[in-house]
């Protein structure tokens, strides 16, 4: 609650009633939590003095509230040791601990819960202080204290977990003093049993096993077989669920992800997992930890065709609870109008949630189901190479690699030394820094300042001689063997900073390089967000291309006056051009009929959707990027609400359509994405904004060619379609593209 109302509650009650005590911490707590906010010091004052005083008042009758107000002040202490570095807080922080542990253990109304009183000084504060004898000695009866809190804390207790971590952590810095190797182990054994306590909470269990994870690769010395860090990854892997959980809203686990940094994590375990010689493990570790939240949002769409024929009630139970499940797990919640509301409708998603979970479990105790919506194995994932080399690759810290997947029998490991995280982290910021500067606003606008061309070439010319041509180069015999006339496709995978890079541009531009350096020359390029993403985009179109059907339905979108926005007047153009190849086959909403609704509706009645509008990528929350229709934006989290079986393609040519959040790289959150879920198999989209006069000429080319490609009884070969629409766009309107490759470069393909 807010100071104000927490302030007027505790004038309301008497000093000597019994409800005193907790109205003045609750107050308390209320000034450090605006300090935290808002940096005022003298909250914080004020918020000390009172949790001194709540400690005096809570009677001993009341453990765990004495155990809160112990916990509250010590924590508020050291808050202000951190704002004005005074050493006698913290030995204050650390003296009312002591206090309290001594007097919750002679408390003879102790249910032995509140025993294990918490040391709440953490011992990173002191992390660079240990030089200091003092400093040090406050610091080894933290560490005391800590035990003690393990000790009297029953195995079986929630509190369990968090102590054991809390004391793993310190034992962690001891270590970097020491270097000592019992001291490892001992740090080793905290974080392995408290990752282990299933009363745990999801998020102290996890933080373990990624300590755990971190100092094992700190301190190779001590785990030179890799077989404790492997060990430490897989239980972080295994937590990972728990805390994503499902009976959070979507918003929420996006949140999640990014507070405990797991995609860095994830690509840490690939690098290390591929330097202990196991790449196939390497690659199944990125597939479990990437996407989370949209491969969970598959799982809940998925037909359970098998199951329905084995167990037909137990599959029509779980497609219920999973129908109910994503009704709720977007953002029904926006539309509440009580706290109460938003309470039950919380509540009644946890309840889902938990009969989710209750329902795989008993459907992996039938016979032949056990692998049921788990994570997939190398196994598994071999027959996404059907339509050419999928290639994974992982950008770390410590490392890169490519994983290449060329054929059922075949996962091709190949190091790539001149791509290290900081360079593909320099050419992201390059990039980013040369796209503002060139002028590029939308579709309406394009005011060109060419000197940033030079830096887009040195990027491209980058990502040719670290990334893409040692990948071609040690696959070149494999792409040889694709028995076709046209190129052979490809289609890559990027993890970290690569995945804002275009790969499929890479080449040596600006008049220097032969036509041999150029990617475009050598594959047709696509992209996807995980192997297991384009498996079942495969698996869901069968055997044949997609589109088996001559006269798909098309929906398509302009929005050539949007309210508050630039005139985009080239989007009108963009439907004649569409309507040209398939007369018969398009519905068009502009203007005032593409509402929001008229579009959602739409869109679940159509196969293929042509989206040419405003478009915005939300770099704060990913999942507010939108397309700009007349009445609104539709959202990224409206269109994961779409679920449409006989979605096939979608073209969006809005801009930065598959931008993606800088800080979750590793969860694809673009409109793209979203596509995806809605159940679309192919996609063509933007990686920043484009040029209105370029949209129509493309969209007359591609469209031209799939027309062709169906009559000819081809399929559609999207990724084709593109590359010839592109080539031509390349040759036709920009003179070659050496000069203007900024304007080419942003058109891309995912998926199948």
């Amino acid at each position: 609650m807010a100071v104000p109302v927490t302030q007027l509650i505790l004038d309301c009650i008497s000093p000597i009633d019994p409800a005193f005590p907790a109205a003045l911490s609750e107050h308390a707590i209320s000034l450090k939590n605006r300090f935290e906010q808002l940096g005022h010091l003298q909250d914080l004052d004020d918020a000390i003095a009172a949790l001194r005083r709540v400690v005096e008042l809570v009677p001993i009758e009341d453990p765990d509230s004495m155990l809160s107000g112990f916990r509250n002040l010590s924590h508020s202490l050291e808050l202000r040791f951190y704002k004005l570095e005074s050493l006698q807080d913290l030995k204050d922080a650390i003296s009312i601990l002591r206090r309290g542990l001594e007097i919750l253990v002679d408390n003879p109304f102790n249910n032995s819960s509140c025993a294990g009183v918490q040391a709440g000084v953490t011992s990173g504060t002191l992390e660079s202080r240990l030089d200091d004898l003092g400093h040090l000695l406050l610091f080894q009866e933290t560490i005391a204290m800590q035990r003690r809190a393990v000790e009297l804390t029953p195995d079986d207790h929630p509190e369990k977990a968090h102590h054991l971590l809390n004391l793993g952590v310190s034992m962690r810095f001891q270590l970097c003093c020491s270097f000592y190797r019992d001291h490892f182990l001992y740090a080793h054994n905290c974080f392995v049993i408290a990752n282990s306590i299933k009363a745990g909470h999801p998020s102290i269990r996890l933080r373990a096993a990624i300590e755990n994870a971190s100092m094992c690769a700190e301190f190779r010395q001590f785990d030179k077989s890799y077989e404790m860090t492997l060990q430490a990854y897989h239980s972080m892997f295994a937590s990972i669920p728990a805390f994503i959980w499902l009976g959070q809203g979507v918003s929420r686990r996006f949140e999640q992800l990014a507070e405990m940094g797991i995609g860095s994590l994830v690509t840490a375990a690939a690098a290390t997992a591929v330097a202990a010689g196991m790449p196939s493990q390497a690659l199944e570790w990125l597939e479990e930890g990437r996407n989370i939240v949209w491969a969970q949002l598959s799982r809940l769409r998925d037909p359970f065709d098998d199951l329905m024929i084995r167990d037909y009630a137990l599959a029509s139970k779980l497609k219920m609870v999973s129908a109910a499940l994503e009704m709720v797990d977007s953002f029904a919640s926006l539309t509440s109008s009580s706290r109460q509301a938003l309470e039950d409708e919380a509540r009644n998603h946890r309840r889902l949630a938990a009969e989710y979970e209750r329902l795989l479990t008993q459907v992996r105790l039938v016979d032949g189901f056990e692998s049921f919506l788990c994570k997939k194995t190398l196994t598994e994932l071999a027959p996404v190479c059907r339509t050419g080399p999928v290639v994974l690759i992982n950008v770390d810290q410590s490392r890169s690699d490519a994983l290449i997947i060329c054929d059922l029998a075949t996962l091709i490991h190949l190091p790539l030394p001149k791509i290290t995280f900081e360079v593909a982290s320099g050419m992201n910021s390059l990039l980013q820094s040369s796209r503002r500067s060139l002028g590029l606003k939308d579709r309406s606008t394009i005011e060109v300042r060419y000197s940033s061309q030079e830096n887009i070439n040195v990027i491209l010319e980058r990502l040719w001689t670290s990334v893409v041509q040692p990948v071609l180069s040690r696959i070149q015999s494999k792409l040889r063997a694709q028995k076709s006339a046209d190129l052979p496709h490809i289609t890559w995978c990027p993890t970290g900073p690569l995945s804002f890079l275009p790969l499929h541009a890479a080449g040596v531009y600006g008049g220097r390089g032969l036509p041999t350096q150029k990617a475009y020359n050598l594959v047709v390029s696509s992209y996807t967000t995980s192997v297991s993403a384009l498996l079942s985009a495969c698996a869901q179109q069968g055997d044949s291309d997609i589109s088996a059907s001559t006269n798909p339905k098309i929906l398509a979108v302009s929005q050539p006056l949007t309210p508050n926005l630039p005139p985009i007047e080239g989007t009108v153009m963009d439907v004649i051009a569409i309507t040209k190849h398939f007369p018969e086959n398009v519905t068009h909403l502009s203007n005032s009929s593409a509402t929001v609704d008229a579009v959602l509706d739409s869109m679940s009645k159509h196969n293929w959707v042509h989206l040419a509008c405003h478009g915005k990528q939300d770099r704060l929350n990913g999942i507010k990027s939108c397309f700009a229709l007349h009445d609104g934006p539709l959202a990224l989290s409206q269109i994961m609400g779409i679920s449409n079986a006989q979605a096939e393609l979608a073209v969006l040519l809005a801009c930065e359509t598959a931008t993606g959040s800088e800080d979750l790289p590793e969860e694809a959150v673009h409109l793209t994405s979203g596509m995806f879920v809605a159940g679309y198999k192919s996609v063509v989209a933007t990686l920043w904004s484009i040029a209105d006069v370029d949209a129509p000429f493309l969209a007359d080319v591609f469209y031209g060619v799939l027309r062709r490609n169906l009559e000819s009884g081809k399929g559609l070969k999207v990724a084709y379609a593109l590359h010839e629409a592109v080539a031509e766009l390349r040759e036709k309107i920009l003179g070659g593209g050496e000069r203007d490759t900024f304007r080419w470069i942003p058109f891309v393909h995912i998926g199948v």
